[in-house]
C-alpha cells in the first residue's frame, strides 16, 4: 500500500499485519513526515516501531556505513536523509552515517523482522549509476529484513481450531533442510 495510507487501516488490518510479521514476514517501513505526524500508539504498539521525531536539522547527505565493513564494498556516493531521527535506542542499527547516526533500524517481532529506514531517495543511486551501490544496498536490506530460513520451527495452530487429546491434528514444520514445508498428521 502507499506509505501515506498505512495509518487509516483498521484495527483488524493492523492486527493481521502484526500476526503476519510474527509468523515470519519481513516488513520495511519508510519513515516519512506522514509516519511521524500520524504516529499513534496503536500502530507503534502493534509493530513495535521505534519512536521517531521530526528534526529539520537532520536533513543531510551521508555515505552509508555497513555494520560489517569487510562484508560490503565501500562507496563515496551519498544519500539524502529524511528530516527525521530515531528517538531512542530500540532495535539493531542496520545502516549508519559515518558520524554514527542510525539510518535504518530493525527489531525482531516473533519470527519476523520490522525495519524502519530514514533513506527516502535510494533510487538516486540507481539513476546515478553508482557501480552497483544501489543493488548492494537493497540486497543487504532485504537480506536483513527477510525471514530467517536457517531455523526450524513449528507454525502455531490457528486460534479458531481446537485440539483434542487422542485426536488427529495437523502441524506444519518449516525447515531449512528442505526447501518445502511439511504438513503432518499427528
Amino acid at each position: 500500500p502507499p506509505r501515506s495510507t498505512l495509518f487509516p487501516y483498521t484495527t483488524l488490518f493492523r492486527s493481521r499485519l502484526r500476526q503476519a510479521v510474527a509468523n515470519g514476514l519481513g516488513l520495511l517501513v519508510l519513515a516519512d513526515g506522514a509516519l511521524v505526524a500520524n504516529q499513534n500508539a496503536a500502530l507503534t504498539e502493534a509493530l513495535h516501531l521505534p519512536l521517531l521525531r521530526e528534526d529539520k536539522q537532520a536533513i543531510d547527505a551521508f555515505s552509508i556505513v555497513y555494520p560489517n565493513a569487510s562484508a560490503q564494498s565501500s562507496t563515496d556516493a551519498t544519500l539524502a536523509t529524511s528530516a527525521i531521527r530515531f528517538d531512542g535506542n530500540e532495535g539493531d542499527t542496520l545502516l549508519a552515517a559515518p558520524n554514527g547516526r542510525p539510518l535504518v533500524k530493525r527489531h525482531l517481532l516473533g519470527l519476523g523482522r520490522v525495519a524502519v529506514t530514514l533513506l527516502p531517495r535510494t533510487y538516486e543511486w540507481k539513476l546515478n549509476q553508482t557501480n552497483g551501490a544501489y543493488e548492494q544496498l537493497w540486497h543487504y536490506l532485504v537480506q536483513q529484513v527477510a525471514r530467517n530460513t536457517q531455523d526450524d520451527f513449528w507454525l502455531k495452530e490457528q486460534n479458531n481450531q481446537l485440539t483434542f487429546t487422542n485426536k488427529q491434528s495437523q502441524a506444519c514444520l518449516r525447515t531449512s533442510k528442505r526447501s518445502e514445508e511439511h504438513t503432518s498428521e499427528l
